[in-house]
C-alpha cells in the first residue's frame, strides 16, 4: 500500500509543482507548511498522501471524486479557451462546461428533486436548449456572466487584451462573413472576451427613449462591468466615485446640471477615458459642450445619411470612408447612422490633436478620436455623430463590433 501512495504521488507531483506557482495555492500550502512543520515538497507529500486516502476510505467518495474531476477538466478546458482555439472551437468548450456543471448540480440535489413533479420535464428541455447550434450563444453568456470573469480573475491576473488580428480591418481568412462582408466570429474584434475583467464602464444614457441592452450584454461579453444611469446627478456622483475607467455620454437636447461639464472634464484630464455619442441637432448638447470647454469644438448639422461607409486603408477623410485604426479592427463597412451631427472647428482647435477616422457620405467627419501625447495625464477620447445606431441600428453593418472596439481602444489596457 505504501510502495502504491508513493508511486502515485510520483507522478502527480509534477502537477503539484506546476500549481504551486499560482500565488493563492502557494500561500495555501505556505500555510499548511506552518501548521504541520514540514518542508515544501514534504508538505506536497502529506497533502496527496490524505487526499489519496480519503479517496479510498472517506465518506462520500462518490460525490468528492465527481467533483474533483469536474475541477480538473474545467481548469483544462478555460486554458484551451484562452489560448489558441478558434471562436468556433471555444464556444463547443463553454457548451461542455456549461452541460458539465449543469450535470454535477444535478447529482448534488438529486434527493431533493425527488418530490419534483415536472423536474425531469424541464432538465429535459434545458438539456435540448443547450444542444441547439443557435443558442450557443446564450451558453457563452452564461458562461462569462457567472463562471470566466471570477475563473479568470483568480488564475490570470494579467490576460492578453487583444485579439491576433487587431489592427486589422481586412479579414480573407475568416471562416464565416455577414452580408456585408464583416467576418463574424468575435475573435476578429479588437478585445478578447472576458480580459477585460476589472474595468469599469458607466454609461451616462441622457437621451432616454433607447434600449440599451444590446450594447451592455456586448460589452459585458469582454469583461466589463457596465451601469446605465439617466439622470446627471447620479452621473456626476458615479463619475465622482473613482470607480470607472470609461464613461459613456449619450447626448440629449440640453444640460441641466452646471456641474456636469466640469465634472466630465476633471475625469477626462485626471485619466478616465471619455466615448461622447451626439445625433442630429438638437440632440448633441452633452458632447458639443465638453467639446467645446476641451478642445474648440462645437457639434452642428442634420444630415439624413442611414448609409455604409467603406474601409480605405488612408480614406479618412475621403465621402463614405473610414482610415485604418484599431476600433475598425476586423470591420470593412461600417453604418454611418440615421441623422447625423458633425464637429465644426474654430479657428484656435489645435487640429494635430483630434484625429478624423471615419468622413460620412456628405463629406463631413462623423468619428473622431483624441489619443493623448505621452506624458500627457489625459484619458482617451472617441466621438460617435450618430447616436440612434446603438437602438435601432445594432445589427447594421459593423455597428456592434465599432462600439466594443471602441471601448476596448478607450481602456488602454496593457498588450
Amino acid at each position: 500500500m505504501r510502495n502504491l501512495i508513493q508511486d502515485l504521488i510520483h507522478q502527480i507531483e509534477p502537477e503539484f509543482k506546476l500549481l504551486n506557482s499560482n500565488k493563492q495555492i502557494s500561500s495555501f500550502l505556505s500555510s499548511a507548511k506552518q501548521i504541520v512543520e514540514l518542508k515544501q515538497e514534504e508538505t506536497i507529500h502529506f497533502i496527496a498522501t490524505i487526499f489519496i486516502i480519503y479517496l479510498i476510505f472517506g465518506w462520500n467518495i462518490h460525490l468528492i471524486g465527481n467533483f474533483i474531476g469536474f475541477l480538473v477538466s474545467f481548469y483544462v478546458v478555460l486554458l484551451a479557451i484562452d489560448l489558441s482555439l478558434t471562436n468556433n472551437d471555444a464556444k463547443w468548450f463553454i457548451y461542455w462546461i456549461v452541460y458539465v456543471l449543469f450535470g454535477f448540480f444535478d447529482y448534488l440535489c438529486d434527493s431533493l428533486y425527488l418530490n419534483l413533479r415536472f423536474f425531469c420535464f424541464a432538465k429535459f428541455i434545458f438539456l435540448i436548449w443547450l444542444v441547439i447550434p443557435h443558442m450557443i450563444y446564450d451558453n457563452i453568456l452564461v458562461y462569462y456572466k457567472t463562471i470566466h470573469q471570477f475563473i479568470l480573475n483568480y488564475f490570470q491576473p494579467n490576460p492578453k487584451f487583444y485579439n491576433v488580428k487587431a489592427g486589422q480591418c481586412i479579414i480573407d481568412d475568416a471562416n464565416l462573413y455577414d452580408q456585408y462582408s464583416n467576418p463574424l466570429d468575435r475573435e476578429y474584434d479588437l478585445g478578447r472576451d472576458g480580459a477585460f475583467v476589472g474595468y469599469r464602464i458607466l454609461i451616462g444614457q441622457f437621451y432616454k427613449s433607447g434600449d440599451m441592452k444590446a450594447p451592455i450584454e456586448a460589452l459585458e461579453i469582454k469583461g466589463f462591468s457596465v451601469k446605465n444611469v439617466k439622470h446627471e446627478i447620479d452621473f456626476i456622483s458615479e463619475l465622482r466615485s473613482n470607480h470607472y475607467q470609461i464613461a459613456w455620454v449619450i447626448s440629449s437636447s440640453s444640460i441641466d446640471s452646471k456641474s456636469f461639464i466640469s465634472t466630465l472634464i476633471d475625469f477626462h484630464s485626471n485619466g478616465g477615458a471619455v466615448f461622447l455619442f451626439a445625433d442630429n441637432v438638437p440632440y448633441v448638447s452633452h458632447a458639443s459642450e465638453f467639446l467645446y470647454k476641451k478642445f474648440g469644438i462645437v457639434l452642428a448639422g442634420d444630415y439624413q445619411g442611414n448609409k455604409t461607409l467603406a474601409f480605405n486603408e488612408d480614406g479618412y477623410f475621403q465621402a463614405g470612408r473610414f482610415g485604418q485604426h484599431e476600433i475598425f479592427t476586423g470591420i470593412k463597412h461600417l453604418f454611418e447612422g440615421v441623422t447625423i451631427c458633425h464637429p465644426v472647428y474654430s479657428m484656435s482647435t489645435n487640429r494635430t490633436l483630434i484625429t478624423t477616422l471615419a468622413t460620412a457620405t456628405d463629406g463631413n467627419p462623423c468619428i473622431i478620436a483624441f489619443d493623448p501625447p505621452i506624458g500627457s495625464t489625459e484619458g482617451r477620447l472617441c466621438l460617435d455623430c450618430g447616436f440612434t445606431k446603438l437602438f435601432i441600428n445594432w445589427n447594421s453593418a459593423g455597428t456592434a463590433r465599432f462600439i466594443v472596439n471602441a471601448s476596448c481602444w478607450l481602456a488602454r489596457a496593457t498588450k
